[in-house]
């Protein structure tokens, strides 16, 4: 019979410390997993800002290849090209029909 009352009480006061150590080791990474998702919501933010600088970057200096690339191929069209195509090819009609409409 002694060690029926034992147990009992062994089995309560073990889950019980256990609780009070849960409580305060889920306090403790609840701390901990809320500071590393600051500090990663603050390096995805640093790394997005830098993805969006490289892409504007990327996309001004694509854009100033293409137009000088397409100004290039406009002089090699002016020197061999039949005169009703003209140095800009299609673009030139467009920008004369703006200046109509205006």
């Amino acid at each position: 019979m002694k060690e029926g009352n034992s147990s009992p009480s062994t089995t309560i006061l073990i889950p019980l410390k256990l609780d009070k150590f849960i409580d305060e080791y889920s306090i403790n990474r609840i701390r901990e997993q809320s500071k590393t998702t600051t500090d990663k919501i603050g390096r995805d933010m640093m790394s997005l800002n830098n993805c969006i600088k490289s892409s504007v970057a990327q996309d001004l200096s694509i854009g100033f290849v293409f137009v000088y690339s397409q100004s290039l191929q406009g002089d090699l069209r002016l020197s061999g090209s039949p005169p009703s195509q003209g140095a800009g090819g299609g673009k030139q009609p467009a920008t004369q029909e703006g200046q109509y409409r205006s």
